[in-house]
C-alpha cells in the first residue's frame, strides 16, 4: 500500500548520482538491519505459523529491492547488460510492495472480522497492486487513472482505517497506525521533493530509508505484540480466563522434572461440578457459563503460591498443579476450595447434594522417579474424584 516512489513517472537514479563510501557504509548498516529483520520474523511465521509475520517477511523484502532501486545499486548491477530489465525491476517491485503492503494491513488487523467492507475495499486495492505491473509495463490511456487510484486514494485509505482501528481499540493497532502514518509522511514529503514543490536539502536523500527503518521498528513492535498475546491466549481458557489444558501441561512437564530433581512431592487436585448437565438444562447456558467463571475464580484464588496452577481441564473439570506438597497438604487446599465453592450459594434445585452447585474433588501425590510419569499422578487424582462422585459427591478423597 505504501509508495516509496512515484510509480506514474518511474523515476532511476543517474550513474553520476553515486554515493560516497559513508554514504555506502550506511546503506549496508540499513540493509543488514533488514536481512535480519526478515531472516527474524521469517523464523517466527514459521515456528509459531503466524500469517502475519509472513506477510511481514514479505512486505520487508519488497521494501528492501525497492530501496534498493531507489538507489541505484540494483541497476548498476544490471546495466549494461540487462538495461532493458531496469524499469520492469522497478515497476514490478513497486507493484508487489501494494500487493504485500494491503495483505498485511488485512491480515494484522483482521479486517474481515470487523468490517467485511472495508476487507473488500483492500481486498481491491491489494490486487490493483498485481495489476499495475501490466498497466505501467504496457502504458495506455488508463495508466495515469489507474496509478491515481492506487497512489492517492491506496494511501489515505489504509492509513485512515489504521487510525480508526486504533481509535476503537482494536489490539496492536497502535503501534501498527505509527509506523503506517510515518511512511506515508515521509514519501509525500520525498514526492513533493522529485515534484520540485520543496527545495532539496542535504540528507533528503536519507529521510526516505530512516523513515523505512522507522517504520518497519513500529511494525515489528506491533507483531511481536501479536505474537505474545497469541501465545498467552494458547495457554489461557477463553471462557474461564484461568489457565487451559495445554497450560497445565507445559507447566506440569517442567515441575515433574524440576521435583524429579529435588526428590520433592508433587502434588494434583482434580474437581469437577456435580450435576452441572442439569444446571445447564434448568438454567440455561448463559448461566451455566456464569457458574464456570465463580468456580474458576475460587480455585484461582486458592492457588497463590509460586509455582501453583489452576486450570480447566475440560467441560466442568478443573485441575491444579501443586509442586512441593504433600498429599496432607494438598487435601486440605481441596477441602477449602470446596467449602469456598459452596459459599457461592449458586442455586442448582436439579442438584442431588443439595439446593446448591457443589463440587467433587480428588487429589493424587507422587515423589516423581524414573519408573513414573506424570500421567500417573493424574490418573492418581482421577481416580480419587472418581470415588468422591461415588461415594455422595460434594467431598474430597485423597490417594
Amino acid at each position: 500500500m505504501r509508495i516509496w516512489c512515484l510509480p506514474m513517472t518511474i523515476w532511476e537514479p543517474s550513474a553520476l548520482d553515486r554515493k560516497d563510501h559513508s554514504d555506502q557504509m550506511l546503506y549496508g548498516i540499513i540493509y543488514g538491519i533488514l536481512v535480519a529483520f526478515i531472516v527474524y520474523f521469517a523464523a517466527v511465521a514459521i515456528r509459531l505459523q503466524n500469517i502475519s509475520a509472513m506477510w511481514f517477511t514479505f512486505y520487508i523484502i519488497s521494501l528492501g529491492l525497492l530501496m534498493g532501486c531507489y538507489q541505484g545499486y540494483i541497476q548498476e548491477l544490471l546495466r549494461p547488460l540487462f538495461a532493458d530489465l531496469n524499469r520492469v525491476l522497478l515497476i514490478t517491485v513497486i507493484g508487489s510492495l501494494y500487493f504485500t503492503g494491503a495483505k498485511f494491513l488485512r491480515t494484522f488487523l483482521h479486517i474481515n472480522f470487523y468490517s467485511k467492507r472495508v476487507d473488500k475495499i483492500l481486498w481491491g486495492l491489494q490486487w490493483m497492486g498485481i495489476g499495475f505491473i501490466p498497466m505501467n509495463i504496457f502504458a495506455n490511456p488508463l495508466t495515469p487513472l489507474y496509478s491515481i487510484i492506487l497512489v492517492g486514494i491506496g494511501p489515505i485509505f489504509s492509513t485512515t482505517v489504521s487510525i480508526v482501528f486504533w481509535i476503537r481499540g482494536v489490539p496492536n493497532a497502535k503501534y501498527f497506525a505509527i509506523g503506517w502514518i510515518i511512511g506515508h509522511i515521509t514519501s509525500e514529503i520525498d514526492l513533493l521533493r522529485i515534484f520540485g514543490v520543496i527545495p532539496w536539502m542535504p540528507g533528503n536523500m536519507n529521510l526516505l530509508p530512516a523513515a523505512m527503518v522507522s517504520s518497519i521498528i513500529f511494525f515489528s513492535i506491533a507483531i511481536m505484540e501479536q505474537t505474545r498475546e497469541y501465545r498467552d491466549d494458547a495457554q489461557q481458557d477463553n471462557l474461564t480466563g484461568i489457565g487451559n489444558r495445554r497450560r497445565f501441561d507445559q507447566a506440569f512437564a517442567i515441575e515433574w522434572n524440576r521435583n524429579l530433581r529435588s526428590q520433592q512431592p508433587l502434588s494434583v487436585i482434580m474437581a469437577d461440578i456435580d450435576d452441572f448437565k442439569a444446571f445447564n438444562d434448568t438454567y440455561g447456558h448463559i448461566q451455566g457459563d456464569e457458574c464456570l467463571k465463580a468456580v474458576a475464580r475460587v480455585f484461582d484464588k486458592n492457588l497463590q503460591r509460586a509455582g501453583d496452577l489452576a486450570a480447566r481441564y475440560g467441560g466442568e473439570e478443573f485441575i491444579g498443579l501443586l509442586p512441593d506438597t504433600l498429599s496432607s497438604e494438598a487435601a486440605f487446599l481441596a477441602e477449602k476450595i470446596r467449602e469456598a465453592v459452596e459459599r457461592l450459594g449458586i442455586r442448582h434445585s436439579e442438584s442431588r447434594t443439595g439446593k446448591i452447585v457443589s463440587i467433587s474433588l480428588g487429589t493424587g501425590t507422587m515423589v516423581p522417579n524414573t519408573e513414573k510419569t506424570p500421567a500417573d499422578v493424574i490418573q492418581q487424582a482421577d481416580e480419587a474424584l472418581y470415588q468422591a462422585k461415588n461415594t455422595g459427591r460434594n467431598r474430597v478423597v485423597s490417594l
